[in-house]
């Protein structure tokens, strides 16, 4: 397998595991709207999935208490339904780069600049959800 067809795999199962976890969020009943509210009376950032209010819980001067309102407004842009539109635009993206790299085999600028840019894509996979590297990440991607 090429390095190009071995980052294609990767990307491919990466965005297929995005997908996987958006449509079981919305299974789960969070399917509407996420929205952030941060609250300046302490610490009491929530985020609404489907008007029902999640939160971060710390003690007033807790050094979580000055980063949990940036907490919560992450949380509510992980939204299923914009994840699900990233899915679609990194779907898009990748057929491009491979229509970009089938069209002419021979040209080691189209090949180079496709193997770049799906390089750049796969890297931001490089840390897994569990924030270590991903078991199916290679270094040589890095190059």
């Amino acid at each position: 397998m090429s390095d190009f067809d071995g980052m294609l795999a990767f990307a491919n199962a990466r965005i297929d595991e995005e997908e996987q976890a958006a449509l079981a969020a919305r299974q789960g009943g969070g399917d509407g709207q996420w929205t952030a509210r941060i609250f300046d009376g302490g610490c009491a950032p929530t985020w609404q999935v489907d008007g029902k209010s999640c939160g971060l819980v710390c003690d007033v001067g807790d050094p979580i208490e000055h980063r949990a309102g940036s907490y919560a407004a992450h949380i509510a842009r992980q939204d299923p339904a914009a994840t699900l539109a990233r899915v679609a635009a990194l779907r898009a993206l990748v057929a491009i780069l491979v229509e970009a790299a089938d069209l002419d085999p021979g040209c080691d600028l189209v090949d180079s600049l496709a193997r770049q840019a799906l390089g750049r894509l796969v890297a931001s996979w490089r840390i897994g959800p569990d924030g270590r590297r991903h078991p199916d990440w290679r270094e040589e991607w890095a190059s």
